[in-house]
């Protein structure tokens, strides 16, 4: 069985999809060994299921040769059809639950609660009609639902840019105070028997335990710690699941700072890095984990694997508070490590939160039910933690506002507001690329292919919702999608054809759209907010507008004999 996938950068590679999604024989878990295994492989399983989970990282790395994936990054048609394979890994594979008090019995039951996620780009916004706006160059969707979730495909680039920017303001403030930053990086070791959820709690416990510590308390006095920004990430491997793990950013005072102490000397019993590291897996092992201090890599070097250091950058963090951007000659620093997980790419054994969505949208099964896990692990979980010094920085942040791209001369104004019928909307979410295609057709400025796909899409819409009031099969045959027509508010038009249908085996094979492209059924341009005509349709009192929804209802379509 072959399945097809949408996107063009798929498409563009068959070999792909064939690795993607058969199981051929390969000597991949011949050659590994476990002793080369990455960070926390503790797993015990079977050789065939570890052959498959070896046989996944083989696919990524196929896949990373294949698709360069810094160039769809962006792509908003991706980034849909991503959400679009989300919310079905989450309604399938998602067990969040909550507790909520029974309003009649009284008692406190376990309830099972859907995420914002499976509803982000999904929902409407109560009164409001669903529109498509360009502003800067990009078209968006709104006045639909969203869920500024860092783990939605669609809002985590906007999250990140934000989460960045606070992140750059804050220690741009901390440089400005006479403090430098270091990011320390702690991981643990785990295995194919921990969950996600277990994971993050041992994680996260044992970074309570080590800051609440004497030792760590003696460390930060003598070396000047005085206050830090830390941030949750994860990356995914099929042999050992979610690799939970923290970017910290210490805020040292520059007086007792020395770039020295921060790096690793073996042969100095007061070394740091050795101090930290102790402290760390002593943490880890309260709570039943432990963490291998190093690794020896090919070229004989030793690579920090429990405890990390890096040096901060001063020039990327003002740059980025002052104008809202990286700066062109340094795209990638400690901002962008510890706020962009929903761009990056991971080594060759791991998967990033990004290369685990492509996954889900390829119909990878292990990638989705993980995908769900690790979201139901970090619901309602804090995504950045502030010390209290860290805190009063972002307080004492100036207030500057990053200066806004300009429209270029010589460029066409932008296109101008477009609001699709609700109808319309209502196919296009429940497809796998239409949300995203329409906004490629607004950016382009393409208004005449926009209006006849949303055309069609209404016409759809208007009559699988009428043919839902029958509940009956309906039989083989064309149908009219008949609607009511206004004139001014209140007076009422005979009904007007708005498209057909043609149905074969209860199935919809052709949908026609009979009126002008432009016609208010099907959407609206809006030139100017304020410029509200008397004779709009859509400007309808609300006991008119529910009179309209009732007749529709009653006379959606009709079946038209050949």
């Amino acid at each position: 069985m072959s399945i097809q996938l949408e996107s063009p950068q798929f498409n563009q590679s068959p070999k792909l999809q064939k690795q993607l999604l058969s199981s051929a024989s390969s000597n991949a878990f011949a050659n590994q060994s476990c002793s080369d295994a990455p960070l926390g492989n503790n797993a015990n399983n079977g050789a065939s299921q570890e052959y498959q989970r070896f046989q996944r990282i083989n696919n990524l790395q196929n896949l990373r040769d294949d698709i360069d994936l810094d160039d769809i990054a962006d792509e908003s048609q991706i980034r849909y059809k991503m959400l679009h394979s989300v919310r079905k890994s989450l309604l399938r594979f998602s067990d969040l639950t909550t507790k909520r008090k029974n309003k009649e019995s009284g008692k406190t039951e376990v309830v099972k609660v859907k995420h914002r996620i499976s509803e982000c780009h999904y929902g409407f916004v109560p009164s409001q009609t669903p529109s498509i706006k360009n502003s800067h160059g990009s078209s968006r969707w709104h006045n639909v639902k969203k869920c500024n979730d860092e783990f939605c495909p669609v809002c985590s680039v906007k999250v990140g840019m934000d989460m960045r920017n606070e992140i750059a303001g804050i220690i741009a403030q901390a440089y400005t105070e006479g403090y430098q930053v270091v990011m320390m990086t702690p991981t643990g070791q785990h295995d194919a028997s921990h969950t996600s959820s277990d994971n993050v709690e041992a994680m996260h416990n044992a970074w309570q335990f080590m800051t609440k510590s004497h030792r760590w308390r003696n460390l930060c006095e003598k070396f000047g710690i005085k206050g830090y920004i830390r941030r949750s990430e994860a990356t995914f491997n099929p042999i050992n699941g979610s690799h939970h793990h923290f970017h910290v950013a210490l805020l040292v005072d520059d007086d007792v700072f020395d770039e020295r102490d921060w790096q690793r000397d073996d042969g100095n019993e007061d070394d740091l890095w050795r101090a930290v590291t102790d402290i760390w897996i002593h943490s880890l092992n309260r709570y039943g984990r432990t963490a291998q201090p190093d690794v020896e890599l090919p070229n004989g070097k030793l690579k920090n694997l429990a405890i990390d250091f890096q040096i901060g950058d001063q020039y990327v963090a003002e740059y980025i508070a002052k104008m809202g951007r990286a700066p062109k000659d340094c795209k990638w620093d400690i901002t962008a490590e510890m706020s962009m997980q929903s761009v990056k790419r991971s080594d060759d054994d791991h998967y990033s939160m990004f290369e685990l969505l492509i996954l889900c949208f390829a119909g990878d099964a292990w990638a989705q039910s993980m995908y769900a896990e690790y979201v139901d692990a970090m619901y309602n979980k804090h995504k950045i933690e502030l010390s209290q010094l860290a805190k009063d920085l972002k307080k004492r942040m100036p207030d500057v506002e990053p200066p806004q791209p300009e429209q270029p001369s010589g460029e066409p104004d932008p296109v101008p507001e477009y609001r699709p019928s609700k109808d319309a909307f209502r196919v296009a979410r429940n497809s796998v690329s239409k949300r995203g295609h329409w906004l490629e057709l607004h950016q382009r400025g393409d208004k005449q292919a926009l209006m006849f796909e949303v055309a069609h899409a209404h016409v759809l819409g208007k009559f699988l919702y009428s043919a839902s009031i029958g509940a009956k099969r309906l039989k083989d045959g064309w149908f009219n999608v008949t609607e009511v027509s206004l004139q001014g508010q209140h007076d009422f038009i005979d009904s007007v054809v708005t498209g057909r249908v043609h149905v074969v085996s209860g199935r919809v094979t052709e949908v026609v759209a009979t009126l002008p492209l432009d016609d208010w059924h099907y959407g609206k341009w809006i030139i100017e907010k304020t410029d509200v005509s008397e004779d709009d349709p859509l400007a309808a009192e609300e006991p008119m507008a529910k009179q309209l929804e009732m007749f529709n209802e009653l006379k959606g379509f009709s079946y038209v004999k050949e």
